[in-house]
């Protein structure tokens, strides 16, 4: 019983302590390791808020990588590869469709979007407020070409008869027809028989002719010696003016039908060219010495291809086997032979975390190396895309 006693006593003292108001007292309680301790801690780790914990990705209508059309659902392998880092990073994505380009880059520009999720060509560091991910597909620049103009006759005869090819012509037949003369005077009192009488002359030019093109019938033949030096210096100059003519000439059928030869740079600047008026497309034009015409877009270059207010369109290569494969114009074709290799990626707002890029780009890199970027990967590859 008097253990019992003590035990109340003991019990009854500690009681005002604990209840106490007073903050000396009750600071070590706020202190203690007791589960109303450790709550604030659980509420300062615990979810993030929604919008910490989603992804705003933004996507335009750029063949092959990605379609997006207002009120549907954009798909395309860009898409799909975004989607897959949304989740690696363990963000909701928040998709926002745009008409075009320009209105891509602006919201990138302005923070609306973290992510622009389509095939965007790597530049040069410059003054874009903005960055790029890790790249994920390769794609250089490509010419596309129209192969069928309205009227092909019209067409080469303009790019045929120009200045330089006349005045070789006009030296040519000027040499033919006084090459000609002189043998027809040499052989005219010694060889009558085919140089000579009323129509002597117009047998030399005869002769020079045939020479010229070497068919050689045979029927006027120089027999005099003087005659044959004549001949023998004609039949030199003869070789060295129609190889001369017929270089002019393919130069100037390969500038009118734009041949294969135009993944030449040279080529390139004797030829309108068309660009899209985005950063990477102006570089690479720069890079080549060309003066393009720029367009705002790349159907409106397109259409000027077709409507031949340009011969040539310089665009990237997989979205330009895209964009003329949809075209359904059987007379547009991209040469094989790229002008340039490079790559594309997306593009990252510049207010981005680090820590989050860091995660981005490492979703990247494990998205592209499983089967299902195979499947998807398949369109980039050819240029080709099943779209609406």
């Amino acid at each position: 019983m008097a253990c019992a006693a003590l035990l109340v006593a003991v019990i009854a003292a500690a009681a005002p302590v604990q209840g106490s108001a007073d903050p000396a007292t009750a600071a070590p309680v706020e202190r203690s390791a007791g589960p109303a301790a450790t709550a604030p801690v659980q509420v300062a780790s615990g979810p993030a808020p929604e919008q910490e914990r989603t992804l705003r990705i933004g996507t335009v209508t750029l063949p092959p990588y990605s379609w997006a059309k207002a009120g549907t659902e954009p798909f395309g392998p860009a898409v799909w590869l975004a989607r897959e880092v949304a989740r690696a990073v363990g963000m909701t994505p928040q998709w926002k469709a745009y008409d075009d380009l320009d209105g891509l880059y602006g919201a990138l520009r302005r923070g609306e979007i973290d992510v622009a999720a389509t095939g965007l060509p790597i530049v040069a560091p410059g003054d874009e407020p903005f960055l790029y991910s890790q790249p994920w597909d390769s794609s250089g620049f490509s010419i596309a070409l129209h192969l069928r103009p309205h009227n092909r006759v019209a067409s080469t005869l303009s790019h045929i008869f120009t200045g330089e090819l006349l005045v070789w012509f006009g030296i040519l037949l000027g040499s033919m027809a006084g090459f000609g003369i002189v043998v027809a005077l040499i052989e005219r009192r010694r060889n009558a028989a085919q140089f000579g009488g009323r129509g002597g002359l117009w047998d030399g030019v005869w002769w020079s002719i045939v020479t010229m093109t070497t068919v050689g019938y045979g029927d006027k033949v120089p027999r005099t010696v003087p005659g044959r030096i004549v001949a023998g210096v004609w039949m030199i100059a003869a070789l060295v003016l129609v190889t001369i003519i017929a270089g002019v000439l393919s130069s100037a059928l390969t500038t009118s039908r734009l041949a294969g030869y135009m993944a030449i740079e040279r080529d390139l600047r004797s030829v309108r060219v068309g660009i899209v008026n985005q950063r990477a497309d102006v570089d690479m034009a720069r890079n080549l010495g060309v003066s393009p015409a720029t367009y705002d877009t790349p159907q409106e270059a397109l259409e000027a291809l077709q409507a031949h207010e340009i011969d040539a369109l310089l665009y990237p290569t997989t979205a330009l086997h895209a964009m003329v494969r949809l075209s359904n114009d059987p007379s547009l074709t991209v040469l094989h032979q790229e002008i340039a290799r490079g790559f594309v990626a997306f593009g990252i707002a510049d207010s981005m975390p680090a820590p989050l890029l860091r995660q981005v780009n490492a979703g990247i890199v494990r998205a592209i190396a499983t089967t299902e970027w195979v499947i998807q990967s398949r369109e980039l590859g050819d240029g080709e895309d099943q779209g609406p």
